[in-house]
């Protein structure tokens, strides 16, 4: 138990796992779930190596998993400008979207807006320490307008 704890609030050593298989993925799920929330709660300049630690675990996870499909497009890559602090939070948005929403089926479409919502809000918060790109900028000005 002690040692679940402690393991818990320290993402580094999650970053050495490697998903061989389905069931390793589908086990792993709560702790992703964990990674993703811990990522879209905490600042972007808390504990950097941390956060890239979780963000790796996060992304060896989606690769692994045969429950879910990821579809990164042009799109991505056009809002987080191929940054690990954008991307970081993107993908933990759509991990934690995937697997709040596990009884529905999402289309790639509703899981990018969602996870682009989650994004910008993020990056909306000051606290979070992760200024709006230019892309983000738009983003939140057309939510304004509407």
């Amino acid at each position: 138990c002690l040692s679940t704890t402690l393991f818990s609030q320290d993402y580094i050593k999650l970053a050495e796992t490697n998903f061989e298989t389905a069931e390793e993925c589908k086990e792993a799920e709560p702790k992703v779930l964990e990674c993703a929330n811990y990522l879209l709660n905490t600042s972007a300049k808390a504990n950097e190596l941390n956060r890239l630690s979780a963000f790796q675990y996060i992304f060896k996870w989606m690769e692994g998993t045969a429950d879910y499909t990821f579809s990164i497009d042009a799109d991505v890559v056009d809002l987080t400008k191929g940054d690990t602090n954008y991307m970081s939070v993107y993908f933990a948005a759509m991990v934690q979207t995937v697997l709040q929403n596990q009884g529905d089926k999402l289309s790639d479409e509703a899981m990018h807006q969602a996870a682009v919502d989650k994004l910008v809000s993020y990056c909306e918060d000051s606290a979070n320490g992760l200024k709006p790109n230019r892309a983000i900028k738009k983003i939140i000005k057309k939510r304004k307008k509407s």
